[in-house]
């Protein structure tokens, strides 16, 4: 497996490539416009040999408005005091539904070759947030990677494909209406929001659940006995991946 940069570098290193990290959050955006217009031919390229290797993915810009508030939020500042939008992995993004753990398996090994060829670096392969969902429920499995001509940071995702579709479709929006919400909530929205946040796990983890026991479906005996829960699937499928990536 080649190097991965957070493996070498502190995280307030690893930013995209700008004239001015001091600069400020709009000086910095318009910067990152720019770069993604010229980093979008690459990752266009990436995109249509990772559907012929593995699977079809789906790209998505992050609005500026967007990057602004996660650049400035204070949730992130109290723990990353050095946070500015150039170190903003997500402005640049794209996704990929997996039929299979077998699918993000082929991806990562994907994103392996590309990085052996140059294409790209690695920054971050994180399989822990499909061990161990949010508080929402979502899990899955993200790696990170810096596109070789532009020198950009793009945030990948990989989840199953039902997942995706039930977010899309609703629990998404229930994550935007609160992930910003803090102490200036009144009793009743507190209310309101722990009933919103508990109904989208429960329903992300039924979604992963009824994925985790298609998946059992394949498995050979020995292996059904283990992954009897979606808790213990995840920990066998990462613990599999984590295997694929030390022996690559």
């Amino acid at each position: 497996m080649p190097s991965i940069e957070e493996h070498t570098r502190p995280a307030h290193a690893i930013h995209n490539p700008v004239a001015d990290l001091s600069a400020s959050p709009d000086q910095l955006l318009a910067e990152l416009v720019d770069l993604r217009r010229r980093a979008r031919p690459e990752l266009d390229e990436l995109c249509r040999e990772l559907a012929i290797y593995s699977r079809h993915s789906e790209i998505n810009e992050k609005s500026v408005e967007s990057a602004k508030g996660k650049a400035t939020r204070p949730s992130i500042l109290m723990g990353k005091p050095w946070y500015t939008a150039a170190h903003l992995r997500d402005f640049l993004r794209f996704r990929t539904p997996l039929r299979t753990i077998h699918d993000a398996a082929k991806t990562i090994m994907f994103f392996a070759h590309q990085a052996d060829q140059g294409a790209l670096s690695l920054v971050k392969i994180d399989t822990r947030k499909f061990m161990m969902p949010n508080p929402y429920g979502w899990r899955m499995i993200a790696i990170d990677f810096r596109l070789a001509q532009s020198g950009m940071l793009v945030e990948h995702y990989m989840t199953y494909a039902d997942c995706l579709a039930v977010n899309d479709l609703m629990l998404h929006a229930v994550y935007e209406r609160w992930r910003n919400r803090g102490d200036e909530l009144t009793i009743g929205e507190r209310r309101r929001q722990a009933q919103q946040i508990g109904l989208s796990r429960l329903t992300n983890e039924a979604i992963f659940a009824e994925a985790a026991r298609s998946e059992h479906a394949n498995l050979d005996e020995a292996r059904q006995a283990v992954a009897v829960s979606t808790s213990a699937f995840a920990r066998s499928v990462v613990q599999g991946l984590e295997e694929l990536i030390s022996v690559s």
